[in-house]
């Protein structure tokens, strides 16, 4: 996973999307470094970060990313997360 203040949205690959069973909804689009891109709005009933578990999640899923197996975590999950990096450690925490 890759942690993208930036995004609006969790975002995963469609081929991942796909294993994982997400439903595509609504067809929406999103402005990425690469320009505008085509996405689905989806839900992701529960995601797990180590020890965290968040539910009900907004997400996107995206056609055009290549890895299939990277997410990026956006600010509809890191809006109740706090994050703080020492050194070449990341940590998670989520906010009560």
């Amino acid at each position: 996973m890759l942690l993208d203040t930036g995004a609006t949205y969790v975002s995963v690959p469609e081929n991942l999307a796909d294993r994982l069973g997400l439903r595509k909804m609504a067809r929406g689009q999103a402005s990425t470094a690469n320009g505008i891109v085509d996405t689905y709005l989806t839900r992701i009933e529960r995601l797990s970060i180590g020890g965290i578990e968040v539910y009900d999640v907004a997400a996107s899923i995206n056609p055009g990313m290549n890895h299939d197996t990277s997410i990026l975590l956006g600010m509809s999950v890191l809006k109740n997360i706090e994050f703080t990096q020492r050194g070449d450690q990341l940590i998670l925490r989520l906010v009560d």
